[in-house]
């Protein structure tokens, strides 16, 4: 009797994954999507979610992203469809970097170091610039240190600025998607 029940459930778990087989091979052949990024026709992969909401994602489709180890991943609800993307998350104390004025600053920079405008410095002419001692062309770095920094702190770089240390964590973690999107991250 134990045999005959044992068996039974045997069968009954053949016939469940013959089911869920039929079932991967009837959508495999009546839809395939087309990969944007490679532009290769992809077959859709069969995953399973257990009992507490948990899906593995294949190692193909993790190798395909990029994604190692640890992950964070967006997800979005779309017309009856899970659509999750690799994202970035930033922490609020690095949203600073994110912001329009430092972006703008940064393309300032590089622009200048491209075409010749910076200058560097010897240690020992640092220390005499600090010391006090008057190199003439020290004093005309702290010039144009002067100037820089009198650009930066206008009332709209403060504003944003203060905006950017008062945001909300979620505040920052919004601006941090739509900077990714925006990216094409």
């Amino acid at each position: 009797m134990k045999r005959d029940k044992k068996s039974a459930v045997k069968k009954s778990a053949v016939k469940k994954s013959a089911a869920r087989k039929t079932v991967a091979k009837k959508s495999y052949a009546s839809s395939s999507v087309l990969s944007v990024h490679d532009s290769v026709a992809r077959k859709p992969t069969l995953i399973h979610m257990n009992a507490q909401g948990r899906v593995t994602l294949p190692a193909s489709a993790r190798r395909s992203l990029g994604l190692e180890g640890d992950a964070d991943l967006q997800l979005d609800v779309d017309h009856r469809a899970i659509v999750l993307r690799p994202t970035v998350v930033v922490p609020v104390e690095d949203a600073w970097a994110y912001t329009a004025l430092h972006r703008e600053l940064l393309k300032r920079g590089h622009a200048d170091s491209r075409a010749g405008r910076v200058r560097s410095l010897r240690e020992s002419e640092l220390d005499s610039a600090l010391s006090g001692a008057g190199h003439p062309q020290i004093e005309s770095l702290r010039d144009e240190f002067d100037a820089l920094l009198a650009r930066m702190q206008t009332p709209k770089a403060r504003r944003a600025m203060t905006a950017a240390f008062s945001a909300s964590p979620k505040q920052m973690g919004r601006a941090a998607v739509a900077l990714a999107a925006k990216r094409g991250n």
